[in-house]
């Protein structure tokens, strides 16, 4: 029920579950991978298994009869995964042979197993992606697990908002503002305690502004402690520059510019030290990280 990475784990699919698509199919394969502190988002799966659409016997699953399938691996082994890594989360998506059919949840989404750490006794098992940009007046579901029955606590921005002594906290919580927001919880059991916090970023809207005269795709350097940073984004709604200047962590500051055709995003960045190397990358549209497409 609490997997760790050194369990040994049985993965069951009923296909005639989810969305159904794969239902009365024989042949069922697995498509798995991890999600660790590596990973951008829900959808950056590393440590993955197989290529999509081929006959990999590693990951073939046995027919169990009834549109049920199975199968067995040790979790640390299977994913060759390494001990710096803190996992996440197992996920899944099934496939028929050559990966024309797909088995997923009623919605589309994939499916995911959350991994417990062995000196961990609680965690957040929703949300599952990140960063978490929820809409404005929309709602986020909050989740918290425990291995075993303790105090659990819910903090929003400072405030206790939900409190159980279950193993399983669950809370639906408003989304009101826009910009930063954290929540945490407190578990208490037995003398120890576990404090996890996450952010969730809502994003503003866009903001519409030309960019200065002459202003290129890529890297603009005014002066040596001035930049502006340009690059060509038609039919995206927005972007925010994640840097060594932000933790790379969504920030309101760093929201970029949308040029008046609707065609570019740019910023403009001061009080930089002459001659230091900044990394940085662009998160478009809550999903698409890219480096910066014009640089050697």
């Amino acid at each position: 029920m609490y997997p760790t990475i050194n369990d040994t784990i049985t993965i069951n699919y009923n296909a005639s579950l989810g969305n159904g698509a794969l239902s009365g199919t024989t042949e069922v394969y697995m498509h798995t991978g991890v999600l660790t502190d590596e990973s951008v988002n829900e959808t950056d799966w590393l440590h993955k298994k197989s290529t999509w659409g081929e006959a990999d016997s590693t990951v073939l699953m046995e027919n169990m009869g009834n549109n049920l399938h199975q199968i067995k691996f040790h979790i640390k082994s299977f994913y060759q995964l390494l001990s710096t890594e803190k996992t996440k989360a197992l996920c899944f998506v099934f496939r028929n042979i050559d990966g024309t059919i797909a088995g997923r949840n009623v919605d589309g989404s994939d499916f995911y197993i959350h991994i417990f750490s062995s000196n961990i006794f609680a965690q957040f098992t929703l949300p599952v992606q990140f960063p978490l940009c929820p809409s404005i007046n929309s709602q986020l579901q909050i989740k918290v697990t425990s291995t075993k029955t303790a105090m659990l606590n819910l903090f929003h921005e400072g405030e206790l908002i939900a409190q159980a002594y279950d193993s399983v906290l669950n809370v639906t919580l408003p989304v009101t503002n826009y910009g930063k927001h954290w929540f945490w919880f407190v578990a208490q059991k037995d003398g120890q305690t576990i404090v996890d916090s996450v952010y969730y970023f809502v994003l503003y809207p866009p903001l519409m502004q030309a960019p200065p005269l002459g202003t290129k795709d890529g890297i603009n350097y005014i002066n040596d402690s001035t930049v502006i940073l340009q690059f060509f984004a038609p039919n995206k709604g927005f972007a925010y520059l994640i840097c060594d200047l932000n933790n790379w962590e969504l920030d309101s500051a760093y929201q970029m510019n949308k040029s008046t055709d609707g065609n570019r995003f740019w910023i403009k960045l001061t009080g930089l030290t002459p001659q230091k190397e900044y990394r940085f990358q662009y998160f478009v549209d809550n999903s698409i990280n890219i480096a910066d497409p014009y640089s050697d």
